[in-house]
């Protein structure tokens, strides 16, 4: 479990609707205000029996008038989604920077393969095959406007990574790019908006 701060975890045991939780064991990170509570209502919430009930893809924990209800992520699609860049990687290291999130440089691939999108400082549009974790990525071009040193280097390392086949996974709203032919290149992407 984690409630936005530390992980716990630990043996449970049912007994039809009633789940029984043992001790927890947990990570041991300061977190800042508001998470410092965190731990404690994870705590409080696994500290005795509770009732269960699964609805498809939604789990409801109850105790009392204590009630937590939990649903499946489900992931974004690959098209049809803006993806905006949230970290660059390169060279193994991820970083992200105050340019990253003035600039808010992002991509969106159409369900007819058309690329469209911006590095941070040019509008790009290029065209973008899905075949299940690869996306094959080609014919991109950019406008041709100046940027400033610490832009050109977003639009570049995004220019890189979009340079060919890259490899995606796709973990809720959550995207990691790995560029084929150059695996130390890479984005981490965040779905914005719709």
């Amino acid at each position: 479990a984690n409630a936005g701060c530390n992980g716990h975890g630990g043996e449970v045991t049912f007994d039809g609707d009633t789940m029984t939780p043992g001790p927890l064991a947990g990570t041991m990170m300061a977190c800042a205000p508001p998470h410092d509570e965190t731990d404690r209502w994870v705590a409080d919430l696994f500290g005795a029996p509770l009732t269960w009930h699964l609805d498809g893809t939604e789990l409801t924990l109850s105790r009392g008038d204590q009630r937590v209800l939990l649903t499946e992520q489900q992931n974004r699609p690959i098209t049809e989604t803006r993806w905006q860049v949230t970290a660059l990687v390169k060279n193994a290291g991820v970083t992200s920077s105050t340019v990253l999130e003035q600039r808010k440089p992002f991509f969106r691939i159409g369900t007819d393969g058309k690329l469209t999108g911006n590095t941070g400082c040019n509008s790009m549009t290029g065209t973008a095959t899905v075949t299940g974790d690869v996306v094959d990525f080609s014919g991109i071009a950019t406008t041709r406007m100046a940027c400033e040193p610490e832009v050109a280097e977003v639009e570049q390392t995004v220019l890189a990574a979009l340079n060919g086949p890259a490899t995606v996974t796709v973990d809720g709203d959550e995207m990691s790019l790995t560029n084929r032919a150059d695996g130390s290149v890479g984005l981490r992407l965040t779905a914005v908006g719709d």
